[in-house]
């Protein structure tokens, strides 16, 4: 993904937040809290199956 198409992304993703209501907002903070939370699960796993080899 080059940079220009993820600059487009979030100025995309922050113009439909602001359209929602506040509680809204929170489920959509909520589920990139989530999201990020995977990764890092997921980052930790990798390095420890390497660390295995």
């Amino acid at each position: 993904m080059t940079a220009i198409t993820n600059n487009k992304i979030q100025q995309e993703i922050l113009d439909n937040l602001k359209l929602l209501p506040p509680e809204k907002q929170q489920e959509v903070l909520d589920f990139i809290q989530f999201i990020q939370h995977k990764l890092k699960l997921s980052q930790v796993d990798s390095k420890n199956k390497l660390s295995l080899k």
